[in-house]
């Protein structure tokens, strides 16, 4: 029994020893085992977040980067053009109502400018066309306009196509020609070139056309049709302006031109565009006046007509462009501006001392000449240093001018020799032209040299609070 006890005893002794020797060179293998396995599943968590970070950070970088791009684009804008803080005006942008329009299609002020731009076309060396329009409702016939020589206008050689959406080939007109006027009296020859008016009218009527083509046996041209038929605008008045004689800057006679008839009340300009600067572009963005301008250009390739063809062609033209979209309008060259004598405004005048009946209008041209400045001005304003006009030399001029009701002839321009225009006093309206009088020699004292200070005492004083800084300086 006691041999037994000492046995187990021995056997426990040798159990402690061997759990104490497994405790003491045994390493914790499960504890250990768990805090690797909670490190592995925090680096995976770490990883996670870094991702989603670096995902967020990419976002935000995309769309910052494009904000930026866009304010980039503003900013190389206005450093391009200007912000106006000089002149005290507002920088001008596409929805300010303030913002003068350059050739754009409007939505929201007065009118949507969408006839073609003309460009001349040549049928050949003797016949060169500039522009066409529709003259009728439906769209019958169209007109276009073109500055040719006697031969080379022949019924038997030349004619002419219409065209419609729903065609694709052209509809044969019947072709008929009239000579705007004839300016070179008797000493036109047939080697010269004349303002013209080709009509192709549509053998059905029905048919509604958008463009033209005249063509003979070896060359043909096309041109888009303008003038769609449209109600004028209410009180409206446009100008169209003649293009420079010579090659000479025109941006302060242009921009005196454009600043004058706005303080007047117009608000529509057509320029035939023989080379505008850069410079006048410039100041009219800097004006900030409601004002929608059209440049046309003029880019007759030759001197292949006389002056006076010229203007016969340019003033036909600004009357089709015209004579659908508003109630007055008239061409005049840039150094001649259209002046109200008893009102501010040019539509009140119109308005108030003018016959409802009235489709013509013969207004007095006043000659002031521009070698003979009276006044010391300190600005370059012309129409500031020139208040007398020397009456042998006027003449008149003619203006268009209807109320919605009335009818006017679409397919003739007045001209300023017809004898059936409604004359209108000088101190109704009339129109100030400032050229030179070819050095005539004007006594100042003459009964004969009238003075006139209607700009001076009215205007005077606003054009050179508002306009003094567009002006060159000059040292009295």
């Amino acid at each position: 029994m006691v041999s037994n006890t000492g046995a187990y005893s021995n056997l426990l002794e040798e159990r402690e020893e061997v759990v104490e020797h497994l405790l003491q060179n045994t390493p914790e293998l499960r504890p250990r085992n768990l805090a690797k396995n909670n490190s592995f599943d925090m680096r995976k968590y770490y990883k996670l977040i870094l991702v989603a970070v670096t995902l967020i950070s990419l976002l935000f970088f995309i769309f910052y980067k494009t904000q930026y791009d866009k304010l980039y684009n503003v900013l190389q804008v206005l450093e391009f053009y200007g912000t106006n803080k000089e002149s005290g005006a507002l920088t001008p942008n596409a929805s300010d109502p303030s913002c003068p329009k350059l050739n754009l299609f409007l939505e929201d002020y007065n009118r949507r400018e969408s006839d073609p731009l003309p460009t001349w076309k040549s049928l050949n060396d003797n016949l060169w066309i500039y522009s066409a329009y529709c003259p009728e409702a439906h769209c019958s016939m169209a007109m276009a306009l073109a500055l040719a020589k006697e031969e080379a206008i022949s019924i038997q050689e030349l004619h002419c196509q219409l065209w419609h959406a729903q065609s694709a080939t052209g509809v044969e007109g019947i072709l008929a020609v009239e000579k705007i006027s004839q300016v070179n009296g008797d000493n036109a020859t047939s080697s010269s070139f004349s303002s013209y008016i080709l009509t192709c009218e549509n053998k059905y009527p029905s048919i509604v056309t958008h463009g033209v083509s005249f063509y003979t046996k070896s060359n043909s041209v096309f041109l888009q049709i303008g003038g769609a038929d449209e109600e004028p605008l209410s009180e409206s008045i446009s100008l169209c302006l003649a293009p420079q004689k010579d090659h000479h800057d025109s941006t302060y006679v242009m921009l005196e031109n454009v600043i004058w008839h706005h303080i007047f009340g117009v608000n529509n300009f057509y320029i035939y565009d023989g080379g505008s600067s850069k410079k006048f572009f410039t100041n009219v963005n800097s004006i900030g006046i409601r004002s929608h301008f059209t440049f046309l250009p003029w880019n007759l390739p030759l001197e292949i007509a006389s002056r006076e063809e010229a203007l016969n062609l340019i003033k036909m033209d600004c009357h089709l462009r015209s004579i659908k979209k508003f109630q007055t309008f008239t061409l005049l060259e840039l150094h001649q501006i259209l002046v109200p004598k008893s009102t501010k405004s040019l539509v009140d005048e119109f308005e108030s001392f003018i016959p409802k009946d009235s489709k013509h209008l013969k207004v007095p041209l006043l000659r002031f000449c521009a070698e003979y400045p009276e006044k010391n001005e300190d600005i370059a304003v012309t129409a500031l240093s020139i208040n007398m006009y020397y009456a042998p030399l006027s003449s008149s001029i003619s203006l268009a001018h209807r109320y919605a009701s009335n009818h006017i002839n679409t397919s003739k321009a007045p001209n300023d020799k017809d004898d059936g225009l409604k004359e209108i006093s000088k101190n109704i309206i009339s129109v100030h032209d400032y050229s030179p009088c070819n050095k005539f020699d004007i006594d100042l004292n003459s009964p004969e040299t009238v003075k006139d200070n209607t700009i001076a005492t009215k205007f005077k004083s606003e054009f050179k609070r508002k306009y003094n800084n567009l002006f060159p300086h000059k040292d009295l």
